[in-house]
């Protein structure tokens, strides 16, 4: 039986639509990078807007929480720490390292 090698994300539908208004000189240099990348258009704007999604929440230091999400976060937070020998020892080569300085 032979087996479908595509790849999942370029087979999968999408079904949202989005449309936005671009001055000349940026539709040009994103058709540039879209043929540079060898990709589409629309896989190229999903996944660099994603990307530029996931930056801007990324800088938030604030969020907000409902009830049962301040729940969850709370029995998270308040869980004692885990020992993870690994970051152990990563600090302590580099506070020798700094120390070497």
């Amino acid at each position: 039986m032979a087996r479908d090698t595509r790849d999942r994300a370029a087979v999968r539908a999408r079904s949202d639509r989005m449309s936005l208004r671009l001055m000349p000189e940026s539709r040009a240099l994103i058709d540039r990078a879209v043929e540079a990348t060898g990709t589409t258009l629309s896989d190229f704007a999903e996944s660099n807007l994603v990307l530029a999604a996931q930056r801007a929440l990324a800088d938030r230091t604030s969020f907000t929480l409902n009830d049962e999400q301040w729940a969850e976060w709370e029995r998270i937070n308040s869980r004692p720490a885990r020992d993870l020998p690994e970051l152990r020892t990563l600090r302590e080569r580099a506070a020798k390292a700094r120390a070497s300085w």
